[in-house]
């Protein structure tokens, strides 16, 4: 104890020098500063020596001494008040809460948060849009009336509508320089409306200006408001500028427009807002720029249907593309998608409506190639998702292919088998140069439109087509087998899907008991089918899941066993009507039998489970066939099947058989060492 009270006045004495020595620092600091009277008076030797004979009567348990002893320099006056006091301090100079809680402060108020409720969305929007309309009810019923008792001629009624909706746009500025900017962007809002309304009252309404200088002037005022808001970092002012600008021809538009000119606007107003898109964070503004591509190529396509010209009709296919190539150089990220993808469909829905109104054109084939290439750059790698890289990587290149072979004259042709080549090597450029990081995806689909090439180059020969596409399908096996791309696999596993139904189809056209097994065309082309099925499978699941090579995962298993499925269903199909009905039953019996028994003893071999079930209901299978068929066979085709599936059962229970553990040998105590016998030393 005597220890402790040691060290703690030890502590108190340095902490108290070290107090000394930051008031004499701070009070150099202080000079000139402050004025002199102001300065606090040091501490002397004699207080600074009272205070800590109060510490020290504190610990001990002893009264302080009175308030005229000397205190110890660097204690505050407050030491001298009690033991508490002293503690307290002391745990403060050592970083530890006190021993009594500090007096409590009242907080300072919080900050009011604006509410944002139904009242508040009604109190400063709805009244505002409310307060619009009827002021616009009440100005268009007192315009009516002069008009209707000739106080007001068409001139007037212009000049009335332009002065109005410049003394709303200048109260709106004044507003918005102040402190309400959303009121003040809603007034300008209003003025911007009131100047398309006198566009359209001055041109189509009443024909006192031509249709191209109302358009100017609504186009103008919508791009002066764009313009600021771009200026002054305001999205929602720049939405409705640029919104304005792109309605401005629908509003002033008198029922004749043309495509060219109509398209040719957009385009101008639409470039300008992608390319201000470009230099800020805006995330609502590509929302109204993809709107806008969509209802100008519908609109441009509907005024085009019956133009004469190829170059017309494709011109709302063409101003689609263009404005989608414009977002890919000069944005990224969300925004960019945000245009492209939506700019690619239109383009494609508006050739869609071109190639079903006309006959073979030839503008179909040059665009769909474009179509193909901007697709290519539409994505961006760092927000590809399994949306973008389906319509990116398969919806827009399966649609630019089928445009081109819609515009040839035979698809089933040699010219077909060439542009589903053209359309799959674009695609494996794409897959090879990785622009939007969606290798995989474009590696499927030009894995496909090989396929597809190999279907229309086949022209409908059956045994033709099966080899082409078994030998596709080994071609896709190394493939995937070298480039590690299960899209690859996928896709040459649909095509080999298309050439089983063809082989099969192939076997099943035969007649009955008069062909020989193993030796038709039909065979040729089902053991090719089966033989690329077992190389693909095979690869398809080492890609799948390159560590379960022992078959645990089910699905890579599945896959890997689909080849052989294959297989055995052509052996089946051929031996089913072979020769006669007792040979081929009997035949079918044991090819059950067989491969029921094989894998079961493959799958214990292989430790694969699902091939050991699969090969267990093969083997009841072929007994429940044997029992209900080989009744109606000739004794000696009956008893040779009972025979057979009898025995090849008992393999498949000796297969199932429980073996008795080895005895466990048990461990023989080491030998203990001999100890050699005493010696008397007598």
């Amino acid at each position: 104890m005597d220890d402790r009270i040691e060290r703690l006045q030890e502590t108190a004495e340095r902490l108290s020098r070290e107090v000394v020595a930051l008031r004499e620092a701070v009070a150099e600091l202080r000079v000139g500063t402050a004025p002199l009277s102001s300065a606090a008076p040091e501490p002397s030797a004699r207080e600074s020596t009272s205070r800590i004979d109060a510490f020290n009567a504190a610990l001990e348990g002893r009264p302080a001494p009175p308030a005229g002893s000397t205190v110890e320099p660097g204690m505050s006056p407050s030491h001298a008040s009690g033991p508490a006091s002293n503690w307290n301090d002391l745990f403060k100079s050592l970083g530890m809460r006190p021993a009594t809680p500090s007096p409590a402060v009242d907080p300072a108020p919080a900050p009011f948060e604006e509410r944002r409720g139904l009242e508040d969305l009604v109190g400063r929007y709805g009244t505002i849009g409310l307060a619009s309309l009827t002021i616009l009810m009440g100005i268009g019923a007192l315009i009516g009336w002069a008009i209707r008792n000739g106080y007001i001629g068409p001139m007037v009624r212009i000049a009335i509508g332009l002065v109005t909706a410049g003394v709303v746009a200048f109260f709106g500025w004044r507003v918005r320089r102040g402190d309400s900017p959303r009121y003040g962007n809603a007034l300008l809002a209003l003025a911007l409306a009131i100047v398309h309304v006198v566009s359209w009252g001055a041109g189509p309404r009443l024909q006192l200006i031509s249709t191209p200088a109302v358009l100017a002037l609504a186009a103008l005022s919508s791009a002066a408001l764009a313009w600021l808001a771009w200026h002054e970092d305001d999205q929602t002012l720049f939405n409705v500028g640029f919104g304005g600008a792109l309605l401005a021809p629908f509003v002033t538009s008198d029922g004749s427009g043309r495509a060219v000119m109509l398209l040719s606007y957009g385009f101008v107003v639409l470039a300008a807002g992608i390319a201000s898109l470009g230099q800020r964070t805006w995330t609502r503004a590509p929302l109204v720029a993809s709107l806008g591509i969509l209802v100008y190529t519908a609109s441009g396509a509907g005024l085009a249907d019956t133009a004469d010209t190829w170059a017309v009709r494709t011109s709302a296919g063409a101003f689609a593309v263009g404005l989608s190539a414009l977002a890919s150089v000069l944005l990224d990220g969300p925004k960019k998608m945000a245009i492209t993808y939506p700019a690619l469909v239109a383009a494609f829905g508006a050739m869609v409506a071109v190639a079903s109104g006309s006959s073979v054109n030839a503008g179909q084939y040059p665009f769909a190639v474009a179509l193909m290439v901007a697709s290519r750059f539409a994505g961006d790698r760092a927000r590809r998702g399994v949306r973008t890289a389906i319509v990116g990587g398969v919806l827009l290149p399966a649609g630019a292919t089928a445009l081109a072979l819609g515009a040839l004259p035979e698809v089933v042709s040699a010219a077909g088998a060439a542009t589903a080549l053209l359309f799959a090597f674009l695609a494996a450029l794409a897959a090879w140069q990785d622009v939007t990081g969606d290798r995989r995806t474009y590696a499927f689909t030009a894995t496909a439109l090989t396929g597809l090439a190999v279907a229309v180059g086949s022209d409908e020969r059956q045994l033709l087509f099966c080899l082409l596409i078994a030998a596709f399908g080994l071609l896709c096996a190394v493939a995937t087998q070298r480039l590690r791309l299960g899209g690859i696999g996928v896709a040459g596993a649909m095509w080999l899907a298309a050439g089983t139904v063809r082989a099969f189809t192939m076997l099943e056209d035969r007649v009955a008991y008069e062909y020989a097994p193993f030796l038709t065309e039909a065979s040729l082309a089902a053991a090719s089918i089966a033989l690329s099925w077992i190389l693909l499978s095979f690869h398809t699941a080492r890609n799948l899941a390159s560590g379960s090579r022992r078959g645990t995962d089910v699905s890579t298993t599945v896959v890997r066993l689909l080849g052989a499925i294959v297989a055995f269903a052509w052996v089946r199909q051929e031996l089913a009507r072979a020769f006669s009905p007792d040979v081929s039953a009997f035949l079918v019996i044991a090819w059950y039998a067989i491969s029921g028994v094989m894998a079961i003893f493959l799958g214990h071999a292989r430790g694969i489970p699902l091939l050991r079930q699969l090969g267990l209901g093969l083997s009841v299978l072929a007994a429940l066939t044997t029992i209900t068929q080989a009744s109606s066979l000739v004794i000696g085709w009956r008893v040779g099947s009972y025979l057979l599936a009898g025995a090849f059962l008992l393999g498949v229970a000796y297969s199932y058989r429980v073996t008795r553990p080895p005895p466990r040998a048990t461990p023989t105590p080491p030998d203990t060492p001999a100890v050699a016998p005493e010696v008397d030393p007598a």
